[in-house]
Parts: C-alpha cells; structure tokens; sequence
C-alpha cells in the first residue's frame, strides 16, 4: 500500500530550492499542490519511514504540515485583497477557526504589514 502523501507550507524563512534539495538529499520528491497557496508543496515520503513531525525543518518552523485544502481560504482571501484593496488602511483579521494556527501562520505571512 502506497502511504499518503503529505502537504506542508513553507515558512518565507525557506527557499524552495533549498527544501526541495534537502527533500532529494534525503529520497524523498516534491512538488507544487496543485491547490492552496503559493508557497504550499506535497511530499512523498519516499524511503524515510521516521514521522514528518519529527523532521528538523518543522521543528524549527521552516515548514507546517498542513492538508491542502486548509491553506485554501488563505489563499482565497489574499488573493481578494490583492485585487480589491485599494488604500494604506490597515487591516484587521480575526482568525476564528480552531487551533494549531496554521492558516493564520500563512496569513500572517502573506500580509505585508504583519
């Protein structure tokens, strides 16, 4: 049986070209989700058995295992800004979905002012 696979978001402090060379280094391949937000990515596990929470890059922050449907209303809403907000007012978003905090991790990544 072929495991699941994964969807992670990078965090701007990650280049893809340097996670996408960790992910090789280490068996594993990597591509662009084919829905959510600019920076989200799937990856097969590839030879590596050990959990994905477990790696290096998620527990300093660089990457945030996330399903990728759940970084699509973030992308949904930047996306509407970019469009439609025409001044410097500042913006106020209450996130009131549940926890971990990752759709406002992304949020807060994809708004200039954050």
């Amino acid at each position: 049986m072929t495991p699941l696979t994964k969807t992670i978001t990078l965090s701007q402090r990650l280049s893809y070209d340097v996670f996408a060379r960790i992910a090789h280094d280490e068996g594993r391949s990597v591509r662009q989700s084919p829905i959510g937000s600019r920076n989200t990515y799937q990856i097969d596990m590839g030879i590596d058995t050990r959990p994905l929470g477990s790696h290096w890059l998620h527990q300093c922050g660089y990457m945030y295992i996330q399903e990728a449907a759940a970084s699509v209303p973030v992308q949904l809403l930047l996306d509407h800004l970019t469009k439609y907000k025409k001044s410097d007012t500042p913006l106020l978003v209450l996130d009131m979905a549940a926890s971990p905090g990752g759709k406002t991790s992304q949020l807060a990544q994809g708004l200039k002012s954050s």
